[in-house]
């Protein structure tokens, strides 16, 4: 099957949330009426991720590294289509994400870019994450979150970045926004 956007999902442990993720995928790529492709990549799972996301017709690769930014990129490298979308599994899409994607990489003047996710879950760890990220966030004008690019983009900007401990994308973000500047292009 030929697939206009794939979306690709680091995943460590967490069956109670993938589901919701995978739903709210498909639930955008129906509305848009465009087949989407899931790849979830597992990293360390010792519980029920893999049944529930293949449940759901994801596609599941292995990344056992202890680096979020590899785990990333094994799942954007193992996607098939051209336009690829990245999204935590703890996260979820708008309904009209996917049509609003596929609008945006259509159209030249856009090399790439992001929205930002509020997190299925809290914790003390992440209310520091994006405490932290938010000034970046607001100075660079790149989002955290969900991302979108072409595979030419990603492949130019290097993926992520695998000696980044932690902000891996917004590094991203800002990458493949410097590269859209180089062409003419914007973040969206």
């Amino acid at each position: 099957m030929t697939y206009a956007l794939s979306v690709a999902i680091p995943a460590h442990n967490e069956e109670r949330y993938i589901a919701r993720c995978i739903e709210s995928i498909a639930t955008s790529a129906g509305l848009a009426g465009q087949a989407v492709e899931i790849v979830v990549a597992l990293n360390r799972c010792h519980d029920r991720t893999r049944q529930v996301a293949e449940a759901l017709g994801a596609r599941c690769v292995v990344d056992d590294t202890r680096c979020i930014a590899a785990v990333r990129n094994t799942a954007v490298r193992a996607t098939t289509a051209p336009v690829i979308a990245t999204l935590d599994a703890d996260s979820w899409m708008s309904p009209h994400t996917v049509q609003a994607i596929l609008d945006r990489v259509g159209d030249s003047r856009f090399i790439g870019g992001g929205a930002v996710i509020w997190p299925e879950r809290m914790s003390i760890g992440i209310a520091f994450s994006l405490l932290a990220i938010a000034p970046y966030v607001i100075r660079r004008g790149v989002s955290a979150g969900m991302f979108w690019f072409s595979r030419s983009a990603f492949e130019a900007v290097g993926g992520f970045d695998e000696s980044l401990v932690s902000a891996e994308d917004i590094d991203f973000a800002q990458r493949l926004k410097a590269n859209g500047r180089a062409r003419g292009a914007r973040y969206g």
